[in-house]
């Protein structure tokens, strides 16, 4: 979660610099990326289907100890994203990034606010795309929670078995583009968060992990450099000003966008 969690978490300070008070609103689409499941991703991706699902604020203890009552979320998927140009489809991982996001936002109240809203999309050219990735969700998700339909495809090599990963081709090129779009009042602002050179679910992935450790392990030298310390913390209410600057180290970078029009998602220079 550390691109969502860190590029958000810049994005907010830059639209409190515009407006201190208002509703944050922001919305994440996945753009162009090149990887590879594993059988660890299949493995995670299944945790996901059949059980009750939990509240994307369970981690915010602050907003569960609050009176305030989240409102409609300002874009549902099958909409059409203006900022973006794009059309919007499900992600698997929604789920799961709130809840570190919220988790932020609890711990950074005066920052977010409390009515703060964040959703995450996979971004598409076309209509005719979003018909085909949601049919495709369907599918994944019917597999997911049907053994033997799983079974069937982890034995005839069309699912990664566990162990399994990308290929080495795979995970030195790999690349991913996340792009973060947010608003208060009649301002609006995005960042692009790019990945390059290695597969966005391994290599980049224990890269990041990896230098936030280190970062972590330093935490004496670098006490002036830090947000927090002690307590269930998140990348951005740790160090996200850190983690922002310095995850370039490992071929991640941030890039803030005054001028929404100017970041467009389906841009031949995203890979």
């Amino acid at each position: 979660s550390i691109p969502f969690d860190v590029g958000t978490y810049g994005l907010v300070k830059h639209l409190r610099t515009k407006q201190k008070g208002g509703k944050i609103a922001i919305q994440t689409c996945t753009g162009p990326a090149r990887g590879s499941a594993s059988g660890g991703t299949i493995a995670s991706a299944e945790s996901f289907v059949g059980g009750p699902p939990l509240s994307p604020h369970c981690l915010d203890t602050q907003f569960l100890s609050s009176d305030v009552v989240e409102g409609k979320l300002p874009f549902n998927v099958g909409n059409f994203h203006n900022r973006s140009k794009s059309w919007l489809c499900p992600s698997i991982m929604e789920g799961v990034n709130q809840k570190v996001i919220y988790r932020s936002r609890g711990l950074m109240q005066d920052l977010y606010g409390v009515d703060f809203t964040w959703q995450q999309f996979t971004a598409v050219k076309t209509k005719f795309q979003l018909f085909a990735a949601k049919a495709l969700m369907g599918v994944i998700t019917f597999v997911l929670s049907n053994s033997f339909a799983k079974g069937l495809l982890l034995r005839t090599g069309v699912l990664p078995k566990p162990g399994e990963g990308p290929s080495e081709e795979i995970l030195q090129s790999g690349f991913f583009n996340e792009f973060i779009y947010g608003s208060v009042g009649e301002y609006e602002a995005a960042v692009h968060v790019k990945g390059r050179r290695g597969d966005p679910g391994y290599k980049l992935t224990s890269a990041m992990s990896l230098h936030t450790a280190l970062m972590l392990s330093q935490k004496d030298s670098l006490k002036g450099e830090l947000n927090m310390l002690g307590g269930v913390l998140t990348p951005a209410a740790c160090m996200g000003d850190l983690l922002w600057r310095k995850m370039a180290d490992v071929d991640v970078t941030f890039e803030l966008k005054e001028n929404t029009s100017s970041l467009p998602i389906f841009d031949d220079k995203s890979n």
